[in-house]
């Protein structure tokens, strides 16, 4: 009886401080309707500029309805990804990672990443990203690069805390705390520093949720420079994405063998080169439905699908409708 006290006490907390948190981050943080596209350049990479001195940033993000919205991404800031409400599911390369309102996602920044489907009336999340200099920079002490370990365990592109788990009431107060410091004082120097003081708190907090998934150190540096040696290859496909480049091409370009360069991508980006290629043409595919009056079939053609039913196929499913749908749900009046 003792016990199952102790668990609706933590429990009770742990709601308190999640509903305390939204209604703070909601209140005092600017609500922004996530859009990529224009800081994405042709290898998907998504820059975002951070202050050098202090390289932090939280925003409270609005994530569309529309399933497949959101082009997949990859970047060096770190990331933690903490819906306030809704359900829905976060792609990771080729994996799905289903979340609920309050869960806390540490997402694999290197590999091709998105909100895939986010549902409910309330689609918000608070998105934390950090450069690593900003808790240990080079030459930092053991104690500094202990405080990243989380980060260097993601060989299934995420590490996920959730909303029941006895370490999630911690970690909501420590971003409770974080986001209210950067409210209050954000600019000035002691400010920072409390925003530091609160941030290496939440990763003591998430080491030590994740304790028995730090088995093993990736290989970070390692794929960050994959995907920089990956960067001619993406920006000749994002060129000509229209144009049919098998996998040997590719290879060739980048001098390698066709099974290794299959290997290569694979690991670098978490998706076969297949898929990304499709990824990207669906992508664009959806560009020109909201934005052109192009028909179908010249869509299609543009994108490098083999006909209309091909492109069809491939959006319904990426976007769990109709070509025809997306245009004219991207068409239709908003509310007055």
């Amino acid at each position: 009886m003792h016990q199952l006290t102790k668990k609706r006490a933590v429990k009770s907390d742990f709601q308190a401080s999640g509903l305390h948190l939204a209604a703070e981050v909601e209140t005092r943080l600017r609500v922004e309707s996530f859009q990529t596209l224009e800081q994405v350049d042709s290898a998907k990479r998504y820059h975002l500029t951070l202050d050098p001195a202090f390289p932090l940033a939280l925003n409270l993000f609005e994530f569309p309805a529309v399933v497949g919205a959101v082009p997949m991404t990859w970047h060096e800031r770190l990331e933690i990804f903490c819906p306030l409400a809704g359900s829905g599911t976060f792609r990771i390369g080729e994996r799905e990672e289903a979340f609920e309102a309050l869960d806390i996602l540490l997402i694999d920044n290197l590999r091709l990443h998105a909100v895939g489907r986010f549902e409910g009336p309330s689609r918000r999340a608070l998105v934390v990203v950090f450069y690593p200099e900003l808790v240990a920079a080079p030459g930092a002490l053991p104690c500094d690069l202990w405080l990243l370990q989380p980060f260097q365990h993601l060989r299934d592109g995420c590490l996920h805390l959730r909303s029941g788990n006895r370490m999630a009431a911690e970690a909501w107060d420590c971003l409770n705390r974080l986001v209210l410091a950067r409210v209050e004082r954000s600019a000035d120097v002691e400010g920072q520093a409390r925003q530091k003081a609160i941030l290496a708190e939440l990763l003591i907090c998430l080491g030590e949720a994740f304790r028995d998934s730090l088995v093993e150190r990736s290989d970070y540096e390692l794929r960050r420079d994959k995907l920089r040696r990956l960067a001619p290859l993406f920006e000749y496909v994002a060129a000509q994405h229209h144009a049919a480049l098998s996998v040997t091409a590719a290879a060739r370009m980048l001098k390698m063998s066709a099974s290794y360069f299959m290997r290569f991508f694979r690991k670098a980006t978490g998706l076969t080169f297949s898929v990304y290629v499709d990824q990207l043409r669906v992508g664009r595919a959806h560009q020109l439905l909201v934005e052109s009056d192009l028909s179908l079939a010249e869509i299609a053609a543009e994108t490098g699908f083999c006909d209309q039913c091909h492109m069809n196929r491939h959006i319904r499913r990426r976007f769990g409708t109709t070509p025809g749908r997306i245009r004219s749900m991207a068409r239709a009046p908003g509310p007055s």
